[in-house]
């Protein structure tokens, strides 16, 4: 897409809600979904303040559930900004609604989505919080008779697992979530648990079934239209890839991958995805693209709660900002076996 279309079409979504601070909050979310499926930064931040208002115009009317339903669409653009404990915040808040609201379905999914984000967040103890909510959440889903909710929850007890390196116990949570998934005919949940299976089969070297699953969820992903996702499954196939020694195509997918999610501000996944073409170069013994690749922002520094990007020019640059930067050596980023705990390396720095 051109910068000139991209520009334009983000203005015209803008502009669609002239008043808005007047406007009542359903003109307000329908305005800020408009603006979250742009994957742009810039309309990503315009949506959080669409949401918000559209959150407070529902609180005002005592609209608890609508309320819920906005603050939990705060936490899914958080996470797409690459600010995963602001989104865990922002679940969280969404929680005491859904439960002023008495919609046992609705707190059964943000529940769902606060386990699922304090997997990626924390560990340790913190998982047993995860898996408390992941518990309760199918719990509700069954007595209200919500097969989504339920499958929801089924996802995040699988993410507690596969946190805990219990990856055959993950698969299992995966494929009962999975048959629920298709029983419904829901294609985003499709998508995101053929995802998290791909993970598990990559990490237990079950490379043929791994792809597989990445092949179909990008698939669903694309047809739906959710490019982040669709960024984060070419990234998890190129590291598969990248396994199979399959260089030629691990680049074509990191590349594929790094096109979307340019626009979208998510410093994390960015970040991964250069990481890993860089170490795909080192692999393939061209150390001097690899270095190139690091000079374009494989380094992060935690600024504020944010990531800054940093222009390593040198090896030594890339080990002092790897000292400076929570103690995690470069060398993490390029010698991990896992697919996802190589990009994870980089969302916890």
């Amino acid at each position: 897409m051109s910068c000139i279309r991209f520009t334009t079409l983000s203005l015209t979504v803008i502009a669609g809600c002239a008043g808005c601070r007047s406007a009542p909050p359903e003109r307000l979310f329908a305005n800020a979904e408009q603006l979250q499926q742009r994957y742009e930064k810039e309309a990503s931040r315009q949506a959080l303040s669409r949401y918000q208002e559209a959150l407070d115009g529902w609180a005002r009317r005592g609209d608890a559930r609508q309320a819920a339903v906005a603050g939990q669409r705060i936490g899914e653009v958080q996470e797409q900004l690459g600010l995963p404990q602001e989104s865990l915040r922002a679940y969280r808040e969404a929680l005491i609604l859904a439960q002023k609201s008495g919609d046992a379905a609705l707190e059964s999914q943000i529940r769902s989505d606060i386990g699922t984000a304090q997997c990626l967040v924390a560990g340790g103890a913190e998982l047993i919080e995860a898996q408390r909510h992941c518990e309760t959440a199918r719990t509700m889903a069954r007595q209200s008779g919500a097969a989504i909710a339920e499958a929801k929850a089924l996802n995040c007890l699988g993410e507690v697992e596969y946190h805990r390196g219990d990856l055959g116990r993950s698969l299992e949570f995966y494929g009962a979530a999975a048959t629920l998934w298709s029983r419904v005919g829901d294609a985003r949940g499709r998508a995101k648990t053929h995802l998290f299976q791909g993970w598990a089969y990559s990490d237990l070297s079950r490379f043929d079934e791994a792809e597989h699953s990445f092949d179909s969820a990008e698939s669903l992903w694309r047809a739906i239209g959710d490019r982040r996702w669709q960024a984060i499954t070419l990234v998890a196939d190129a590291r598969l890839r990248q396994r199979r020694a399959d260089y030629q195509e691990a680049l074509n997918r990191f590349n594929a991958a790094l096109e979307l999610l340019q626009p979208m501000g998510d410093l994390i996944w960015e970040g991964a995805t250069l990481t890993g073409l860089g170490a795909v170069y080192r692999q393939m013994a061209d150390n001097s693209a690899a270095l190139e690749l690091w000079e374009l922002s494989t380094a992060y520094a935690r600024m504020d709660g944010l990531f800054e990007l940093k222009t390593p020019k040198t090896a030594a640059d890339l080990r002092l900002i790897a000292d400076q930067s929570s103690g995690v050596p470069v060398s993490c980023f390029f010698s991990s076996n896992s697919a996802r705990h190589a990009s994870r390396s980089v969302a916890l720095m």
